[in-house]
């Protein structure tokens, strides 16, 4: 509360009515000093109280509408229960309502409170100590299992790719390793880039179907 209301003091100073107090307050004298002020403790109530208001809605993660919705169906529900000291079924609240059973679960969908947790503080009742950080599996992350395939897969292509020819072998350093474009490495051999993209689509076809014959 005070980080919203703090800001909006030193705004309503300029518009208190009949307020001499020169500057905008900046120290704890001039601040006290509209505290003095009968006219001006009013007025900063009403627009503190409307900043504090404005900034709650904005946390809101509910819209104004359907906090509105939840207040009214809340209410229903306490009447129905007080009238017939028990609880309210899904087909009183449809007819009071005059609403299909669809709509009502639409609505309770759309009024049901939203609990908020954390990832990393373990809940109270959960006998262990882990959180949800810790148990929850990361869908995009590479598990233990792929990133030791795929280390084996690597080491295998590097080793097939030592006994490629020499100058196969170069232009796969040259494109991949060196981030070099095919009109440089045809440069740097003296070929055209044609050559040099031929070379490179063979080699690349070659180390496919090794891996595949090997994974068979």
């Amino acid at each position: 509360m005070p980080m919203i209301a703090e800001p909006i003091v030193a705004q309503i100073a300029e518009y208190a009515p009949n307020q001499d107090v020169g500057p905008r307050p900046s120290s704890t004298s001039s601040f006290e000093s509209l505290l003095k002020n009968k006219s001006f403790i009013p007025y900063a109530s009403m627009r503190i109280r409307g900043a504090v208001l404005d900034e709650l809605r904005r946390m809101d993660w509910m819209s104004r509408s359907g906090r509105l919705k939840a207040k009214t169906l809340g209410t229903l529900i306490s009447r129905i229960e007080q009238e017939q000291g028990c609880a309210v079924g899904p087909e009183q609240l449809c007819e009071e309502l005059n609403i299909s059973e669809t709509e009502l679960n639409a609505l309770m969908d759309e009024v049901r409170p939203i609990k908020i947790i954390s990832l990393d503080v373990p809940e109270e009742w959960e006998e262990n100590e882990h959180s949800l950080h810790e148990i929850i599996p990361d869908e995009t992350g590479v598990s233990a299992f792929e990133s030791l395939e795929r280390k084996e897969l690597t080491e295998v292509i590097a080793e097939r790719i030592k006994q490629l020819p020499d100058v196969p072998k170069r232009v796969l350093a040259m494109y991949y390793y060196e981030g070099m474009k095919l009109a440089d490495i045809a440069a740097a051999f003296g070929l055209t880039e044609s050559r040099i993209c031929q070379i490179h689509t063979q080699t690349v076809a070659q180390l496919r179907s090794y891996l595949l014959n090997l994974l068979a």
